[in-house]
């Protein structure tokens, strides 16, 4: 999952709009065209006791051409880890994080071509 380094602004249907830290987390799933990234959305209440409300859910798609392409530069970031005492689960879950970071901070640009997600810059998200 990632997180935004700031709060932001969200609401549900009928309640008040908050501010929290908004959290993102991915599924993905293999078709012979393409990959679906099902993107939970999450606003943090409290860090500390990991309490969090599902605010939203979107859909991405990637071609395959796309995701042969994207999977590069997960690739090259996944190789900054030390991944030795990882389990094989613990390496997927790393590797979908990573996917998800470098999708919203290097691909998913807004209409302006600066700004990402919950119009934040590509730096005010972390892995979490």
């Amino acid at each position: 999952m990632i997180k935004t380094t700031v709060t932001r602004n969200y609401s549900k249907p009928n309640e008040a709009t908050q501010e929290a830290i908004i959290e993102l987390i991915a599924n993905e799933t293999m078709t012979p065209y393409a990959i679906l990234y099902e993107v939970k959305h999450y606003a943090v209440l409290d860090e500390e006791n990991n309490t969090k409300i599902e605010i939203a859910t979107t859909n991405r798609e990637l071609s395959i051409e796309k995701y042969n392409q994207f999977s590069q530069a997960v690739y090259q970031a996944f190789k900054e880890f030390d991944i030795t005492n990882l389990t094989a689960f613990e390496i997927q879950q790393l590797r979908l994080k990573l996917g998800l970071f470098i999708y919203v901070t290097q691909v998913d640009f807004m209409p302006d071509n600066v700004h990402v997600a919950y119009n934040l810059l590509p730096n005010q998200w972390i892995l979490s």
